[in-house]
């Protein structure tokens, strides 16, 4: 998991996050632990992602893991049309606060 970082009034602050996509599971679970800072100006252009909403987040509160429901990602991305071009998406795209959502923690506290 990339946590992107923004300037927003001369503060870096983190907004968004990137995680690895994979679609050879119904579930793909992520370690907030591991969560790597990046400036979002180092994100390399040429990667694809497909934002997703806390719809398709899943809490794994015992393993303190956040999950994303794959399967109903792939439901959402046929629906809007873009089906065929799903497997060659490098990362999820998701707003921070979904996750913290999803989590019920402050993230912006611990990163």
């Amino acid at each position: 998991m990339k946590v992107l970082y923004d300037d927003y009034d001369g503060i870096r602050k983190p907004f968004r996050a990137l995680l690895e996509a994979s679609f050879d599971e119904p579930t793909k679970w992520y370690s907030l632990s591991s969560a790597e800072k990046v400036d979002t100006d180092l994100v390399d252009e040429n990667l694809t992602s497909v934002t997703i909403t806390s719809s398709h987040l899943i809490r794994n509160k015992d393993h303190n893991q956040l999950g994303v429901d794959v399967a109903s990602v792939e439901s959402f991305c046929r629906y809007i049309g873009i089906g065929d071009e799903l497997y060659e998406v490098d990362y999820f795209l998701v707003m921070l606060e979904d996750i913290e959502e999803v989590m019920q923690l402050n993230l912006r506290t611990i990163l």
